[in-house]
């Protein structure tokens, strides 16, 4: 009940510049009671559309990485964002802190197990710290002292061509390996090419 009414308070929000430009809020998808949340930067294009986050290109990659950890989105898996609205650009500080109050009472409602910060600005703001992503990568930390937080690249990083994004993707299943060990869930008998 509470998160459909966080849902309308999204809806009706304007802390920031980007209430006013958006087609709609996004706020979620998923499990209300998951094992793992998934947290990323911001709604893309589609997203803002729908009005579900990681649905373009980048869902899909995230949909493959869930499924290839074992898990199932409808049940073990909450998938938000950062920010509630679609930005131009990459999101501004004012518009992180604006948002911020939404994702803090997002994970104290569906209280998941282990949180996975999908990139830079979920990590930092997640982490409350300015280390970028491949300095908390791949490392087990705390949001608030309480939940564990994972955090590894972007799935939209994970699509780019390239020698240095096909490393990530190597990269970035390892750090979904150490969550899968976290919940005690079984390894792919092979690896996953992401």
């Amino acid at each position: 009940m509470r998160l459909a009414q966080l849902a309308e308070e999204a809806q009706a929000c304007r802390r920031c510049s980007l209430g006013s430009a958006r087609t709609q809020a996004v706020l979620s998808r998923g499990s209300l009671s998951p094992k793992v949340m998934f947290v990323g930067e911001a709604p893309g294009v589609d997203d803002d559309r729908q009005g579900q986050p990681f649905v373009g290109r980048a869902g899909q990659l995230l949909d493959q990485m869930i499924a290839a950890m074992g898990l199932a989105l409808d049940k073990d898996v909450y998938v938000c964002n950062v920010l509630k609205c679609r930005p131009d650009q990459r999101p501004e500080p004012a518009q992180i802190a604006a948002c911020m109050p939404f994702l803090h009472e997002q994970i104290k409602l569906v209280d998941p197990q282990v949180i996975v910060a999908l990139g830079n600005t979920a990590a930092m703001a997640i982490l409350e710290t300015k280390a970028t992503i491949d300095m908390v990568r791949g490392q087990w930390r705390l949001y608030r002292g309480s939940k564990m937080v994972m955090s590894t690249f972007h799935p939209s990083f994970l699509l780019r061509p390239g020698d240095e994004h096909a490393k990530a993707r190597k990269t970035a299943w390892e750090d979904l390996q150490l969550v899968m060990k976290e919940l005690g869930l079984k390894r792919p008998k092979a690896p996953v090419d992401l």
